[in-house]
């Protein structure tokens, strides 16, 4: 139980660790959604209150950065699973921990 307890603890740590040197490394803030075709959202509201966009469905969630994210939505598109594609970045606390998830949103 202590090794499981020390994993996961060096795990969270590894990831936190990661999070804040992205953070640090960029001037700006991090944009809330990335979209492949602009014209197919609307400006979203705050962060909470995002929905989205009509005719989008949830493909798929996991824990990364957003290049991540628009490389798996680039690589959909290119092999024909979906004609366009929204990542949304959203922080979630996970226990006492917040980590940085994107959402992969995908049209058919």
């Amino acid at each position: 139980m202590k090794r499981i307890t020390m994993a996961a603890g060096v795990a969270v740590a590894g990831a936190m660790l990661a999070v804040s040197a992205q953070a640090g490394a960029q001037a700006a803030p991090l944009p809330q959604t990335t979209v492949a075709d602009a014209a197919a959202v609307a400006p979203s509201a705050a962060q909470g209150d995002w929905n989205p966009p009509a005719g989008y469905a949830l493909e798929r969630s996991f824990l990364g950065d957003s290049a991540s994210c628009r490389r798996e939505g680039d690589a959909g598109v290119a092999a024909g699973k979906w004609r366009q594609y929204v990542c949304h970045e959203q922080m979630v606390k996970l226990t006492d921990t917040w980590m940085l998830f994107q959402y992969l949103y995908v049209k058919k």
